[in-house]
Order: C-alpha cells, then structure tokens, then sequence
C-alpha cells in the first residue's frame, strides 16, 4: 500500500470512529438526566465533531483539472490538461488539446500581396481565402515537485514529450490565356500539413488557492522539435507549374523571407501539382498558464 494512501485511510477510518461517537453520545445525552454525565456528553460531542472537521479537511489533493488560457486566446486552440499525483512529490500530467477552424485570411493578404510584387510571373494571383483547418496536440509530463511543501504545489521540472498535427488551406485565382488563346480565371489551391514531435523540460509553479482553485505558470519550456512540413498545389494553369515551382523555391531559399527554410524543403512538379515535403529539427520554447479545481 502506499504510504499516502495509507494515511488517508487512517484518517478516514478515525473519521467514521469519531462520527460513530457522536451517535452514541447523543443516546448518552437523550437517556442520561444525570448532570455531570450531560456536561461530559457536551464536551465530548464538541471534540468529535471537530475531529470530523479535521480529518475531512487533512485529506490532501491528488488530482487536478486545468484549462489553458494560452492556447485559447493565442492560436483559438481548446487545451485541458490532468493532473494525478503519484506520491507527495511526482505527477502525471497530460495535455490534449483540439483547434478549431478559423479564417485567417486577412492576416495574410498583405504578406501574400507583397511576395506577389517580389516574384515573377505571379503578380496577378488574388487571395480569395486563407483557412486554418484546426489541429490536435498531445503532451504527457512527469513533474517533480521542488519544494518543501507536498505537491501539486510549488515549484516543477517536468521533462515532457508533445505531438502535434495541424492543417490549412489557401485558396485563390489568377487570369490566363488558354491553349485557345481565350482569357480564363484559373482557381489556385494550396493544401499546407504540418506535424511535429518533440520533447523537452518545463519549469513552473503551481499554487492551490483556498484547498481547490489552481493556478498553473508553466513559465519556460525547452526542447527540440521535429517538424515535418507537406504541401500540395493545384491550380487549372497547368503551364503555368514549372514557372510556380521555380517562384517558389526561390521565396523558400530566400531566408529574409523563409529562415531558410529551402535546407530542408524539395520541390516537385507533377503533371497537374506541385509538391513539398521535408523534416527538420529546431528549438522550441514554451510557456502555458492554465487555471483550474484541484480535488
């Protein structure tokens, strides 16, 4: 057995004990007219009943249920995350998250505009629309609790493992002259995938407030992440791929524009697409505040 739970259950056992007392002090106190045993009656239900009090409130917390504010006001992404104690200093805990769908298009629009005036042979394409499609994302944690105090309170380190798998769309057009010599809108697409997988150490703080309301500041993560980046594009301009396919391993060399993104990114074209996929390892740094009940 383990030792926490050991002392819960004493206390738990002492708790039925003295609640046990109560009722029969209370017969003692119904059936005895007798003063001094009434006195004693009377001070001994006091006691018990402040044992009572005591042993529910000795009861320490072993779980956890959070909400990440982060992710929900940053990247409109719903993260919750458990937490179980496993003794007075080491924990489980797991994030999982899901991000809905979102229209990100005029955040876009000037970036798309400008690095439509820097490339060649592109400069009539139109953003019609830029969409986020959502994602999921899940990161177990084993923490280990710092200070002198019995977790889930103070200081952690958690070394952590994260994957995560997100998508969006960008659609848009552009006018061009057919085989026929006619003038039509040619509709674009870009289909964007990226996963990634990762694992590195979290420090941060965790304070329990009036026994329940938990604030969790995990306020600086370290790892490295590996992210795999697959794109498709399509558009009605077939003759136009070899001319999109050489703009934009150009824009993806370019690292005032990509961070050299081009060292890990290969370019092909296909009969009716453009492909492009690759994995690289970078850095990644983390932060997460999440509120939640502890129980």
């Amino acid at each position: 057995m383990h030792l926490a739970n050991f002392g819960n259950d004493v206390f738990f056992d002492l708790r039925f004990f003295a609640c046990q007392n109560i009722s029969i002090i209370l017969q003692i106190k119904k059936f005895n007219t007798h003063k001094t045993n009434y006195m004693i009656s009377t001070k001994n239900l006091f006691l018990a009943g402040a044992f009572c009090l005591s042993a529910l409130g000795a009861t320490a917390q072993e779980n956890v249920v959070k909400l990440d504010l982060v992710s929900l006001g940053v990247i409109s992404q719903l993260n919750l995350n458990y937490e179980r104690m496993l003794d007075t200093r080491k924990s489980i805990n797991v994030q999982a998250g899901w991000g809905w769908g979102s229209d990100l298009t005029s955040a876009f629009q000037s970036t798309f505009d400008a690095n439509n005036k820097s490339t060649s042979n592109t400069s009539d394409i139109r953003l019609n629309k830029a969409q986020y499609n959502g994602g999921f994302q899940i990161a177990p944690e084993m923490r280990f609790y710092l200070s002198d105090q019995e977790g889930p309170r103070g200081f952690y380190l958690g070394p952590q493992l994260n994957f995560s798998s997100y998508s969006a769309t960008f659609s848009g057009s552009h006018n061009y002259t057919t085989s026929s010599g006619s003038t039509a809108v040619s509709n674009d697409k870009v289909v964007l995938n990226y996963t990634a997988i990762g694992g590195g150490l979290q420090l941060g703080a965790q304070w329990i407030i009036n026994d329940h309301i938990s604030i969790d500041w995990g306020f600086l993560g370290l790892g490295l992440v590996s992210s795999t980046v697959s794109a498709t594009g399509t558009t009605d301009d077939l003759g136009q791929l070899d001319k999109w396919a050489a703009d934009a391993k150009n824009a993806v060399d370019n690292k005032d524009n990509a961070g050299g993104a081009g060292s890990f990114l290969g370019f092909v074209k296909s009969s009716d697409k453009i492909t492009a996929a690759g994995t690289t390892l970078l850095p990644s740094i983390r932060s997460t505040l999440s509120v939640g009940y502890a129980f």
